[in-house]
C-alpha cells in the first residue's frame, strides 16, 4: 500500500513535470529586440525635442536682448525729446518777452527808405544814358535862342573824364553868335568854367580835369539875345 502511494506520488511529480516542460518549450525564451528598438526611438526623439529646447532657449536669449535694446534706445530718444521739449519752452517764453512793434517800425521804416531809393534809381536812369568806354558819349543836346540857361545834364563823376562841348550857329551874321558859355554845378553860386568862343558859325571845345561832374548845367549868351539861334550838344570821354 505504501509503495503504491509512492509510485502515484512519482507519476503525478512526472506529469507535472512533463506539462511544465511542455508549457516552457512550446513558448521558447522572450524576445527584447523589439523592446530595445522602441527604447531606442524614444531616446532619439529625447535628444531632438532637447535640441529644439535648445534652440528656442538661444531664440528667446536673442528677443530678450532686442527687447533690451530697444527700451534702451526708447528711453534715449525720450531722455531727448524732453531735453528738445525743455529748450522749446524756453524759446517761446523769450519771444512772448520780445516787443514786436518796435520791429515793425523799423521795418515800415527800412520799406519806405527803398521805395524812395528806387524812385532816384529810376530818376537817374532816365537822365544817364548809357556810358561806353573809350570814346565820346553824347550825354546832352540843347537848342535855343538867344541868351538862357540849360536844362540839368549829368557828368560821370569818374577819374579823367574830359568833356567836349560842340556848338553851331544858325544865320550867317555873327554879331548873332554865341559868346560865351558858363558851366555850373548843381547848387553852385559860381561857374565852374568860362568858354569864351571864337567867332566860328561851328566848332567845338574839350575840357580836360578837373571838370565839372554831377548834376550840371549851361549858361548861354549871346551877342543879340533874341536873334541868336543855336545847338549845342556835350559830350563826355570816360577812359
Amino acid at each position: 500500500m505504501k509503495q503504491q502511494q509512492i509510485l502515484i506520488g512519482i507519476l503525478i511529480g512526472l506529469i507535472v513535470g512533463a506539462g511544465v516542460g511542455y508549457m516552457y518549450s512550446s513558448t521558447g525564451p522572450t524576445d527584447t529586440s523589439d523592446v530595445e528598438n522602441e527604447i531606442s526611438i524614444l531616446q532619439n526623439q529625447i535628444a531632438q525635442l532637447e535640441s529644439q529646447k535648445a534652440i528656442i532657449e538661444t531664440q528667446l536669449s536673442n528677443v530678450h536682448d532686442d527687447i533690451q535694446g530697444s527700451t534702451d534706445a526708447l528711453e534715449e530718444l525720450l531722455s531727448e525729446y524732453n531735453s528738445l521739449s525743455s529748450e522749446f519752452e524756453e524759446y517761446k517764453d523769450k519771444t512772448e518777452e520780445v516787443d514786436v512793434s518796435s520791429y515793425e517800425d523799423t521795418i515800415d521804416a527800412l520799406e519806405n527808405q527803398i521805395v524812395a531809393l528806387n524812385s532816384e534809381i529810376e530818376t537817374l536812369q532816365t537822365i544817364i544814358p548809357p556810358i561806353n568806354t573809350g570814346e565820346w558819349n553824347e550825354i546832352a543836346t540843347f537848342s535855343g535862342m538867344g541868351s538862357l540857361a540849360t536844362d540839368y545834364f549829368f557828368v560821370p563823376e569818374l577819374e579823367g573824364v574830359e568833356l567836349k562841348i560842340s556848338w553851331i550857329n544858325y544865320g550867317s551874321d555873327s554879331d548873332k553868335w554865341i559868346n560865351s558859355i558858363n558851366i555850373y554845378e548843381q547848387g553852385a553860386e559860381w561857374h565852374y568854367e568860362y568858354l569864351l568862343l571864337p567867332e566860328l558859325m561851328e566848332g567845338s571845345l574839350i575840357i580836360h580835369a578837373p571838370i565839372p561832374t554831377g548834376q550840371t548845367y549851361l549858361d548861354v549868351d549871346t551877342w543879340i539875345h533874341q536873334e541868336s539861334q543855336w545847338e549845342i550838344v556835350i559830350e563826355a570821354l570816360i577812359p
